[in-house]
């Protein structure tokens, strides 16, 4: 495949309920340094290549920014935050909005990126996208142990299959189509660490959030 020219922008999911960890939000849980979850997610993301990071939050959302925002040093200018109106269908509902905003800013790529995946290295969201400019590739993915990992890397072509999903899904239907194809490029596979799995979304997980320095 040609490798593609054009912007690569991160949207990071942050609109989600938190419905499986009860009454706690678990994108403000604190970390052992009193650090939320979600501020050492985006400080992450927005240390990366990516070329803007939109952070996407629900319209009751403004303390999960006020997290984000308390610890982010590096370029905060980069950061941008919007709302999914709809964010109540479920995750479909991000997506579609974080498409819109990769539209908008005519990008070739865009990496989703989970909020409950604090873990994930700014290194290995560089490696997604230097993979993505150097062969080209309908999406990126991380893998670990012969696992698919988060977070993604989608190219412009997947734009209208990801604007189409609905409900609480994200994009796993596609990225197992285009793991059938026999055009191997059309699905990029880059070695990750274990934090390409590692997401803290039950009370069992926050608790051992709570833990890390």
């Amino acid at each position: 495949m040609i490798a593609p020219e054009g912007q690569i922008v991160a949207a990071i999911l942050a609109a989600g309920r938190s419905s499986r960890t009860g009454r706690q939000h678990k994108l403000l849980a604190q970390d052992a340094l009193g650090r939320a979850m979600i501020s050492r997610t985006v400080e992450r993301v927005v240390a990366s290549n990516a070329n803007a990071v939109r952070l996407f939050v629900a319209p009751d959302g403004d303390s999960v920014v006020a997290s984000a925002l308390s610890g982010l040093h590096l370029h905060p200018t980069r950061l941008s935050i919007g709302t999914v109106q709809d964010a109540a269908e479920g995750m479909a509902a991000s997506v579609r909005a974080s498409v819109a905003f990769a539209r908008d800013k005519g990008a070739a790529g865009l990496l989703i990126c989970l909020g409950d995946m604090p873990l994930v290295q700014s290194e290995l969201m560089d490696a997604l996208i230097t993979a993505f400019r150097r062969f080209g590739a309908d999406a990126v993915v991380p893998v670990h142990e012969g696992r698919r990992g988060n977070p993604t890397l989608w190219a412009s072509s997947q734009f209208d299959a990801l604007s189409r999903l609905e409900g609480d899904t994200g994009g796993r239907a596609i990225l197992d189509a285009l793991a059938a194809e026999s055009d191997s490029y059309r699905l990029l596979r880059v070695v990750g660490g274990a934090s390409v799995l590692t997401d803290f979304d039950t009370p069992e997980r926050l608790a051992a959030f709570s833990r890390l320095t």
